[in-house]
């Protein structure tokens, strides 16, 4: 299992910064 980065955007009204990621998961699901 592993984590793949989709996109990265800096919120500097929030003091963050947002990320949006997915779970890759190399097993096979049925």
């Amino acid at each position: 299992m592993e984590i793949e980065i989709l996109g990265q955007e800096d919120n500097p009204l929030l003091h963050r910064t947002d990320v949006q990621f997915k779970i890759v998961h190399n097993d096979a699901t049925p």
